[in-house]
């Protein structure tokens, strides 16, 4: 059995512990994903079940709020902040701001995944292009693009969507990570793609300026970051080009988790720099595959602290081209 490690992450400075052998102990076998109960309002045909469509990846012709589309976001009916608020004072402010759905597909599957390629790259144009416009707009201070998939990952229906979820202040780990850089006097992801290039034992693969790679300190078993290889700080400002070689690259990744995991609950992060930040030249941008094959229990919640049972390397092998 390996040793258990701890290994510091050098982006955010914290602690993961890699210890493959708390993989044995008995774990409950939850149904990771959720089952159908009743007509769902994402598939097509039912689309006034949702609120009506911000926009949409649609075919000529096709008439908004009705089918004939591909790909479509609209306002989440249980959104975590409001659109207008009663100014509030002190240590709080108002929770003003924007939630929505991107829906991924028209049929009523779990998983995206198996559409190809081509389908990820009109989706992730879609989302880029709803995200860019929100972040240029001041009152927007963070924009998230995310994905819950499965019951274990905080998803509430089965069919294959994202979130768009913004706040009016940058949240305090996105702040934390641009001092660090800031401080450090370098890019922390610079350097850590730099090094993972360099090892190679847990790259994934790398096309057109882009990397995939198990990072050293995963705090997740089989966790993926891909990023650029040099330093941008940006992801919804990527030109096409790079935004279709990030599409081609996370896809790859995930339909290689799909082959040897099945349907896994994950959650995916895009991240980057606040647009009007004043440091965000100092951020680097990434997408996180996050599978969440562990639990997250007492331990790590009082510490902070990750426990991951899957060596990174032991992943990437698994992973890589």
């Amino acid at each position: 059995m390996r040793q258990p490690e701890l290994r510091q992450d050098t982006v955010e400075g914290r602690w993961v512990l890699i210890s493959p052998g708390r993989a044995m102990r008995p774990m409950p076998h939850d149904e990771p994903f959720l089952t159908d109960e009743g007509a769902c309002p994402f598939c097509e045909g039912n689309e006034q079940a949702t609120p009506p469509e911000k926009v949409a990846w649609r075919l000529p012709h096709s008439p908004a709020d009705g089918p004939g589309w591909r790909a479509r976001i609209v306002p989440n009916r249980y959104p975590a902040v409001v659109q207008t608020a009663i100014p509030l004072s002190g240590p709080q402010v108002a929770a003003v701001g924007t939630h929505e759905v991107v829906v991924e597909c028209p049929g009523h599957r779990a998983s995206s995944v198996g559409l190809g390629a081509a389908h990820w790259h009109g989706l992730m144009r879609l989302a880029r292009d709803r995200v860019a416009g929100m972040s240029g707009d001041p009152a927007h201070g963070w924009v998230q693009l995310f994905k819950n998939a499965g019951g274990a990952a905080g998803a509430s229906l089965l069919h294959a969507h994202m979130q768009i979820l913004s706040v009016p202040v940058v949240p305090h780990r996105v702040e934390s990570m641009l001092e660090r850089a800031r401080d450090l006097g370098h890019c922390p992801v610079c350097r850590m793609v730099e090094w993972e290039r360099s090892e190679k034992t847990r790259m994934v693969a790398e096309e057109g300026g882009l990397v995939a790679f198990c990072p050293f300190a995963s705090g997740f078993p089989h966790e993926v970051w891909i990023c650029p290889v040099g330093h941008q700080s940006h992801w919804e400002t990527t030109p096409e080009a790079t935004l279709q070689k990030m599409a081609d690259l996370l896809w790859r990744v995930l339909a290689r988790l799909e082959e040897r995991l099945g349907l896994f609950p994950h959650n995916l992060v895009w991240q980057g720099a606040p647009r009007h930040h004043p440091l965000a030249g100092h951020g680097h941008w990434m997408v996180r595959v996050l599978p969440r094959l562990n639990g997250i229990a007492g331990f790590e919640w009082g510490t902070g602290m990750l426990i991951n049972t899957v060596p990174p390397e032991e992943a990437a092998g698994m992973l890589a081209d």
